[in-house]
């Protein structure tokens, strides 16, 4: 035990303060985290918009032959390469989601809500 002036200190704690500081530590993390999660989505939105931007400008004349033909549903191309895309992305964020989800315990998890 620490030694002050020559008497025994101690400190008294009180626990529901001290809960208290850890819900009010809990929901700043959780802010934070949520704040880096939205700037990722932002990211990765741009991502793929860049990336659509690209396949259209790097397939115009197959877009202009398509559209010459009368093909009406040249779009739906686009679409289906935007949405494999973004399938693929949240395919590839989900492995290491689950890997850091089933490192926790869900009791734990559960009483934090």
């Amino acid at each position: 035990m620490p030694v002050e002036n020559g008497e025994v200190a101690f400190k008294v704690v009180e626990p529901f303060k001290v809960l208290g500081e850890y819900r009010e530590f809990r929901a700043k993390s959780g802010k934070i985290f949520s704040l880096s999660g939205s700037i990722a989505l932002m990211g990765s939105g741009i991502g793929i918009f860049n990336y659509m931007i690209v396949e259209v400008l790097n397939r115009r004349k197959e877009i202009g032959v398509l559209r010459a033909v009368g093909v009406p549903k040249w779009l739906r191309l686009f679409g289906i390469a935007l949405g494999l895309s973004g399938a693929l992305g949240a395919l590839s964020g989900l492995g290491p989601a689950l890997v850091v989800a089933s490192n926790q315990d869900p009791v734990e998890c559960l009483r934090m809500e």
